[in-house]
């Protein structure tokens, strides 16, 4: 979900039901009084996963397949305020884009870290061409900015490490450490051994002194029951602090709300989203998620409209005793 302001919003993903096509990609836009589709380039498959923009004229998106073998691989699209092109195709062999970050249309960061499948590394468009950067620190995943000297992300350490942050000071990229408030990796061979994970979600960027992650540390194996630590970490410039969040599901995305506070999106939009509002004051509660009887789901993605107090989410629908799903707008009136 992208929104640019409460007239200006894009929702993206894929599948056609009623065409019987579930590979393919969909973008719609919302105008300030309803959703229409958007055209895209044709021959492209796979889904849409998320974009960035800089302006109403500077929309990225990426999507696409990256199963290595023969499935068309993934791509990043481009919106310059009329329609959308392609503005980079990858071989499936490459593997998949995890994350786009468009700072003007000179500035245009796309990752992509490893996860089910490989990753197409990090690279960057200048306004006229792309590169890949050489030796990262670490495995580049989902990033946000304040500027484009302050570029904060999630990402998996050279050494498997996903509790590995990294940041771009305009010049180069370097690691900062969360060593202080995340436990380190332990995975013995034995497998009766006590076992620790720890995980790094997308940032919330708002400036050099305000930082966000949602993070969370898995701990399981040997004599003790499974159990999972849930986080917010915070950077203030200086050093880290950290809050624990009041639900049994990890977080997975943080938004502002417009008034100095949160909303951290925990769990899995095809179960039983939760999403949580943490107050500037630091004071929590969780929101309710309104839902048609029967069915169960909730917001995957969701966005702040700049300059109200309004959030849009985009997410799934399901019945509650079906694995199928519809595509869903959320929409919580600030």
């Amino acid at each position: 979900m992208l929104a640019l302001s409460k007239n200006n919003a894009w929702a993206f993903g894929g599948g056609d039901r009623k065409k019987g096509d579930s590979n393919r990609p969909l973008a719609y836009h919302w105008n300030g009084e309803s959703w229409r589709s958007s055209a895209l380039p044709a021959g492209l498959t796979g889904h849409l996963r998320d974009g960035s923009a800089s302006s109403a004229t500077n929309v990225w998106a990426y999507g696409g397949n990256s199963e290595a073998g023969g499935s068309p691989g993934a791509y990043v699209l481009r919106w310059n305020g009329k329609k959308w092109a392609v503005a980079k195709k990858f071989a499936a062999s490459r593997g998949r884009v995890s994350d786009i970050l468009a700072l003007s249309a000179k500035n245009v960061w796309v990752f992509g870290a490893p996860g089910a499948d490989r990753g197409v590394g990090t690279w960057h468009y200048n306004g006229h061409s792309w590169t890949e950067l050489k030796n990262p620190p670490a495995l580049i995943g989902e990033a946000d900015a304040s500027s484009a000297t302050n570029v904060w992300a999630n990402a998996r350490g050279l050494n498997g490490d996903a509790r590995t942050v990294v940041r771009f000071d305009g010049k180069r990229w370097r690691t900062v450490s969360t060593k202080g408030v995340l436990p380190a990796d332990q995975h013995p061979e034995d497998d009766n051994a006590p076992q620790v994970s720890s995980f790094v979600g997308e940032p919330l960027v708002r400036s050099a002194k305000e930082v966000w992650f949602p993070a969370h540390t898995q701990r399981y194996g040997g004599t003790s029951k499974p159990s999972t630590t849930n986080l917010l970490l915070r950077w203030n410039g200086k050093r880290w602090q950290k809050y624990a969040v009041p639900t049994k599901q990890s977080p997975r995305e943080i938004v502002p709300d417009g008034r100095g506070g949160l909303w951290v999106v925990a769990g899995s939009p095809y179960d039983r989203a939760e999403i949580w509002h943490r107050s500037a004051s630091g004071k929590w509660t969780r929101a309710n998620v309104t839902v048609p009887r029967g069915r169960v789901g909730g917001p995957a993605d969701v966005a702040l409209m700049p300059g109200t107090r309004s959030v849009v989410g985009a997410g799934v629908l399901r019945p509650a005793d079906d694995a199928s799903s519809d595509s869903a707008i959320f929409y919580f009136k600030g």
